[in-house]
């Protein structure tokens, strides 16, 4: 698997690595599906490469191309995951641009894309509570969307929610606190347990 060996040989030589993937990458269509599932692919090795000095800035150009890509559903996925694997561990590097993408497409209509975008949100700090009300209203509305299926993701959403809230104290009365309390009667025992469990930490 080329995609395998690409991977193992990222710590060894970052640089040459960034570079054949990045000209791999831009000669490969969107449009055609071979192509598209083989450059999704390689996009994801930009969450190891941002994991390394060498090649950690670098990355982040090409992420925001590939987070641009109205073409593929596919490939603007894979950003989003991959973006999040960097904001676990150097979240520094995604700038303003790239995190309010992020915020947008909380709202795409693609369940691919906005339910990737809630795991990204979550490693988010709003910039100010007028920020943060924007994402809580975004995620509301993805709450609502779900309010009759999967009640993990559900969770999920409650999750990033409590995690937008947690610096500002209001946010959580008026926000926060009502949506768990929400879940807590899900009758799904679990999610229920667990949203409890969420509000027990933010209080």
């Amino acid at each position: 698997n080329l995609v395998k060996l690409i991977e193992e040989l990222c710590e060894e030589m970052p640089s040459e690595i960034f570079t054949r993937v990045q000209q791999m990458a831009s000669q490969l269509s969107s449009t055609e599906i071979h192509e598209e599932v083989l450059k999704a692919r390689l996009i994801s090795l930009y969450g190891e490469l941002g994991g390394i000095d060498a090649t950690a800035t670098s990355v982040i150009p090409e992420l925001y191309r590939a987070l641009m890509d109205f073409t593929s559903v596919k490939v603007r996925g894979v950003a989003i995951h991959t973006v999040t694997e960097i904001l676990r561990y150097t979240a520094h590097l995604i700038p303003d641009n790239m995190r309010e993408v992020l915020v947008l497409y909380l709202n795409d209509p693609y369940k691919y894309i906005h339910q990737a975008a809630v795991h990204a949100v979550e490693h988010i700090q709003a910039e100010s509570e007028e920020q943060a009300i924007e994402i809580v209203r975004r995620l509301l509305a993805v709450y609502r969307a779900y309010e009759k299926e999967d009640p993990f993701f559900r969770l999920d959403v409650v999750r990033c929610l409590a995690r937008i809230c947690r610096p500002y104290p209001k946010l959580i009365v008026r926000f926060a606190v009502p949506i768990i309390l929400h879940l807590a009667n899900d009758k799904e025992e679990m999610v229920a347990d667990d949203a409890l469990e969420e509000l027990e930490v933010l209080i």
